[in-house]
């Protein structure tokens, strides 16, 4: 049977990259948008793009329902988009890949309620298993046609979270490391803080992380 994943926010970069990264591994997919039209309408292109029928489109409402939800929307969204229908969600594996950041001269996370992201979606859905994953990954890297020879960090408590969602990035061509539990979890989106801040301070370059001698 095949799997459903869910992008809240499927529409923006960061989800796009991820559907034509998980294109043609078995996966329905679908693109779940504020504005349904609109995620239809780019779910047709990635279609079209792809070769892959299996990429759909809809509202944000539509992606809740899949089995597996990727939420694409920063956590101070969250609570207005996702939390109304958190009966959607529960008991499933659901995967924060952003992070709340303020621009400026120095690049900043934003912590809300002084929680990071990762700990802030824990707290609103405690009968969900979250995983904060692919955050050290841009969305520029994730829409281009190179290899991936980056680490992804993931977050979760949970096994069978960590088990699944191990296997969906590395399907991506990353290598997953698992991070256990929240207390790195702040550690982790400073470091997308600095990649963008190096890339900002050196144009051109696409910042990502590589352990070296690491045994997995």
């Amino acid at each position: 049977m095949i799997k459903k994943i869910g992008i809240v926010g499927g529409s923006g970069k960061q989800g796009t990259g991820i559907t034509k990264r998980l294109a043609n591994k078995g996966y329905e997919i679908i693109i779940g948008s504020r504005d349904p039209i609109k995620g239809n309408k780019i779910a047709e292109q990635l279609r079209n793009e792809l070769n892959d029928g299996n990429i759909k489109g809809g509202s944000n409402i539509d992606a809740l329902i899949a089995d597996i939800i990727i939420l694409a929307i920063p956590s101070n969204q969250v609570k207005d988009i996702v939390l109304p229908h958190k009966e959607l969600i529960k008991n499933k594996i659901i995967l924060d890949v952003t992070v709340n950041l303020i621009f400026g001269k120095i690049i900043k996370i934003e912590l809300v309620e002084n929680l990071c992201s990762y700990e802030m979606i824990r707290n609103l859905f405690p009968e969900s298993m979250i995983v904060g994953c692919l955050k050290t990954i841009s969305a520029s890297t994730l829409n281009s046609d190179q290899n991936l020879h980056q680490v992804d960090f993931q977050m979760t408590t949970s096994d069978e979270a960590y088990d699944l969602t191990s296997k969906l990035v590395s399907e991506m061509g990353l290598q997953p490391v698992r991070v256990r539990g929240k207390y790195h979890a702040e550690t982790i989106e400073r470091m997308v803080a600095m990649a963008i801040q190096l890339n900002k301070t050196y144009p051109g370059s696409h910042t990502g992380y590589q352990l070296i001698d690491f045994v997995s």
